[in-house]
This record gives C-alpha cells, structure tokens and sequence, in this order.
C-alpha cells in the first residue's frame, strides 16, 4: 500500500516539474504567432496602400468614361418601355366625313347664288336734292341737232325722237326727287318729289305726268313725250 503511494506522489512531482515547460513553450508559440500575424498585417496594409491609388484613378477613369458617353447621347435617360407606354396618352383616331357630304359643303361653299331674290320694295331717300345743270347733261347737247332735224325736215316721225324737243323740255319744272321705292309690283311703287308722294300715272303739274317709277329713277310724260329723271341727278328746268 505505502508502495502505491510512494509511486503516485512520484509521478505527481514529475508531473509538477513539466507544467512549466510546457507553459512556457506554450507562451513562446503564441508570442511567435502574434508576431507573425503583425508582419502579416504591416505587409498587408503596405501593399493596399500600394494599389489604393491605383484603384482610385481607375475608378475616376470610369467615371469619366461613363460621362462622356452619357452627354454624347444628349443625357437621356434610359427609360422602360413600359414606362413610356403608360405615360402616352392615348391618340384619339381622327373624324372623317364622308366624302359626300365634304362635297356637298365644299360646292355650296364656292358656287354662288345665280338668281338673287327681287326685293319686295327699294328705298332711296336723299336728303338734299341733286340739281343737274343743263351743260352736265349729254341729252341736251342733242337738242340743237333734234330742232334744226325737225326744222329742216318736217316729216321725222315722234318715235325717232328718243327726248321732247326744247320747246317741250322748256315747260317741265324742277324735279326734286328726295325719295325712291321701287317694287316688283306696279302698286307699291312711289317717288317722293318736290314736297310730295307721288305713283305712277298721276298728274304732276300742267301737261306733266308721272309715267312709270323704273329702279333707277322716273320716266315722266310731257305733251305725249317720254322724259327720263335719274333718281340721283333730278331734273332742272331749262331758262
């Protein structure tokens, strides 16, 4: 028994005596590796420091790149096809007439109205009389020649003569015409003249009476001749 005891306090000693050592080779393989690991990591941060310029100018070449392509392409920006699908309205199909009726519109359009409707009545009122001389009128520029005609050849017929001889044209007054209607019908026709209202066939004065009432002015009779008025000239008597 005593010799068990003896042995293990044996190997208990010798077990004391190599727990040392192998600390202290244990302590000297991890100063090795700390050591090892910080060359590591000084060599490691020399080669980054190294290349980060390198790095940085080729990332600011790229960016430099990608720049330039972007305005030559004028900045636009890629966009989804889908995207600009959705942002297109939708074009409305344009309306077309039938052809008919374009040229149905088209014709009444450009072609004119060939008949005018005839007005029921026109009305010319002037206000102040137009009094027409004697040397402004080419009527009586024919007068001399239609006397020395009846003088020299006594048998001229009445209806040669498109205007009464001065002798007639001597007795008629002044004709103030202020006043024209003229209407398609006989009846509703009349002349304001020299103060009054006058219709066709109504005596005027003396041998003098009113005719017939035309568009443009008055056909007066005198002594059985015909005399034309112009609504805007009147007629002045001859002195």
């Amino acid at each position: 028994m005593s010799y068990i005891l003896d042995a293990l306090k044996k190997s208990e000693q010798e077990r004391q005596q190599q727990a040392p050592g192998e600390a202290d080779t244990n302590s000297l393989v991890g100063v090795g590796w700390v050591a090892t690991s910080s060359e590591t990591l000084s060599s490691t941060s020399a080669q980054l420091s190294a290349l980060l310029p390198g790095l940085l100018l080729g990332l600011l070449v790229a960016l430099l790149i990608v720049a330039g392509i972007w305005f030559m392409q004028g900045g636009d920006v890629p966009v989804l096809q889908s995207q600009v699908s959705e942002s297109q309205p939708p074009i409305a199909e344009p309306l077309i007439k039938p052809v008919s009726e374009v040229q149905v519109s088209r014709t009444e359009a450009l072609t004119p109205k060939t008949q005018a409707q005839t007005p029921e009545s026109q009305v010319v009122d002037t206000t102040k009389p137009v009094l027409v001389e004697a040397a402004e009128d080419s009527s009586f520029d024919e007068q001399p020649a239609d006397v020395n005609l009846v003088e020299s050849n006594p048998n001229v017929t009445r209806s040669q003569r498109t205007l009464p001889p001065l002798s007639v044209l001597r007795t008629v007054p002044d004709l103030i015409i202020t006043g024209h209607i003229y209407s398609s019908m006989p009846e509703k026709r009349s002349v304001s003249m020299n103060g009054h209202e006058w219709s066709e066939g109504e005596l005027i004065s003396g041998n003098l009476y009113l005719k017939e009432i035309t568009p443009d002015g008055i056909v007066v009779e005198v002594d059985g001749w015909n005399l034309p008025v112009k609504r805007n000239k009147g007629w002045q008597a001859i002195q």
